[in-house]
């Protein structure tokens, strides 16, 4: 058995709630590999100990050039729960609980792997054309600032709020406006924006106004045009956008600097 291409972490994409009462499990193995893989779960607050456990078969839903992935999708009775797997390979079997192989099941419930909570507001709402998606990807400071060019020019524009915004390659909305119908010509129906609201570096991680476009890229108007133009060939947009951290500029980080 190939163990060190066995993996499994207890977050997406390898566990995660389909809707309030259902979960989704995924292992990946060496491809080729495992003849079986079984799934072992319990309630991590039942009253006895060594947990019970119920076990269902997963199932090889994917494979790509390395790896094969296995996954179970099931209801589960209670919101926490303590799992692992048991592996086989046909000629050698065993557990895998702790980010380790074991000959056999713990006593100690505190060694699986463990979903802490399933939560209503973890849930993903995935839409439905997603399926159907072909995504193309957008650095929007080294993507272009016009029709097949890029101005590779730094730049750096004072801001709204504070400070100075900066950009190392001149991309612009305005450029991904002019390549359009090179995108479509991509066969491409989904435009992904790494972000593009206010910020001081080139890269845009930093926020410090989320409701401003940067001046490097553009403005709101220009952005408005990108989805209007990219929407009539068919094209949706996303936006990254960066809530679980900010820039130093942004006003609640000031706030508390200040106090």
């Amino acid at each position: 058995m190939n163990k060190e291409a066995i993996f499994h972490q207890s977050f997406p994409p390898y566990l995660y709630g389909l809707d309030e009462f259902r979960i989704a499990v995924r292992l990946k193995a060496k491809k080729g590999d495992l003849k079986e893989c079984l799934f072992y779960y319990g309630n991590r607050y039942a009253p006895t100990n060594p947990v019970g456990l119920h076990c269902l078969p997963m199932t090889k839903v994917a494979s790509d050039l390395l790896y094969d992935y296995y996954e179970v999708e099931l209801t589960v009775e209670y919101k926490r729960i303590c799992y692992c797997f048991w592996l086989s390979d046909g000629k050698e079997s065993t557990y895998f609980y702790s980010n380790t192989f074991h000959p056999g099941l713990p006593e100690d419930r505190n060694q699986f792997f463990i979903l802490p909570y399933l939560r209503r507001e973890e849930v993903y709402q995935v839409p439905e054309w997603v399926s159907e998606a072909v995504i193309y990807q957008i650095f929007p400071d080294s993507f272009a600032s016009g029709p097949q060019e890029i101005s590779l020019n730094p730049a750096v524009s004072g801001k709204q709020v504070t400070g100075e915004s900066s950009v190392k390659h001149g991309g612009t909305l305005q450029g991904i406006i002019g390549n359009l119908p090179y995108l479509v010509d991509l066969g491409i129906n989904c435009l992904y924006l790494t972000p593009i609201f206010m910020a001081s570096s080139y890269h845009k991680y930093d926020t410090t106004d989320y409701f401003s476009i940067d001046p490097c890229f553009g403005d709101l108007e220009t952005f408005k045009e990108l989805v209007r133009k990219a929407h009539e060939r068919g094209i949706k947009v996303i936006l990254d956008g960066v809530f679980n951290h900010c820039g130093p500029d942004f006003f609640a980080f000031q706030d508390v600097l200040a106090k």
